[in-house]
């Protein structure tokens, strides 16, 4: 997890340098795993504006507290738009999900759950309409600029 968050501040790091780069705008998606370790990383990088989670939850694996996304999901403060399965067997809706929204620090009218009742991994539906990796990117864009606006 160290390594992981030293990488995250390494990479915004080189974004900065970049004067092509607009770095007053940065935000985070994270799929399963980064989902899983948003907790930890959004709390500790505050250049990170926004995050978009998708299959995220608290992990049923024994986790070491300096690390444990419990303890620094009160100190995640920005937009997070969560999207997860209502029946996802990795992150259960009630033992997993629920928690991890609950703790997260954000404002209420700056964090919104979407539980899908159809399938336990959203990203699924989307990922079929992405043919290439300029529209995956085109679409993370829109995504992340839409959740902006709609939270603030």
């Amino acid at each position: 997890m160290v390594a992981w968050g030293q990488d995250l501040r390494r990479s915004i790091d080189f974004v900065a340098t970049r004067s092509e780069l607009d770095t007053s705008w940065i935000g985070y998606i994270g799929h399963s795993l980064g989902g899983r370790t948003a907790g930890v990383l959004l709390a500790i990088e505050p250049r990170i504006q926004a995050s978009v989670l998708w299959v995220a939850g608290l992990s049923y694996l024994p986790t070491r507290r300096e690390v444990d996304p419990v303890n620094y999901l009160p100190r995640v403060r920005m937009p997070v738009l969560m999207r997860n399965g209502r029946y996802d067997d990795t992150f259960c809706y009630a033992d997993s999900q629920v928690p991890f929204f609950q703790l997260l620090g954000s404002p209420p009218d700056q964090k919104r759950h979407l539980a899908y009742h159809d399938e336990s991994c959203p990203r699924a539906r989307v990922s079929t309409r992405i043919r290439s990796p300029n529209q995956h990117r085109r679409h993370h864009r829109q995504m992340i600029t839409g959740h902006r606006h709609r939270i603030g």
